[in-house]
């Protein structure tokens, strides 16, 4: 019994009797780089550049608007005579 613990095992032996957890750190990993990703990734990062140019062409348009209801408002008032 006492040659057992004495007899030092390769590396295979250890990978073999360490396998599970060898598997579930690769699976961890694996599911935290995914997380990574679709937090912080390429895709994220793109759609909200997007975004936000998306709100300054709209803001722009919203103000161009504006201005031409304003102008349309005074043109109607003129023509109808003040009242």
């Amino acid at each position: 019994m006492a040659k057992l613990f004495e007899e030092k095992l390769s590396i295979w032996d250890k990978i073999r009797l360490y396998r599970p957890y060898i598997l579930l750190i690769i699976a961890l990993m694996m599911l935290f780089v995914y997380i990574f990703i679709l937090i912080f990734g390429n895709k994220s990062v793109f759609v909200l550049l997007e975004l936000r140019e998306e709100k300054k062409e709209l803001e722009t348009s919203v103000k161009f608007y504006e201005r031409q209801n304003a102008f349309l408002q005074k043109e109607i008032f003129e023509i109808s005579g003040g009242k």
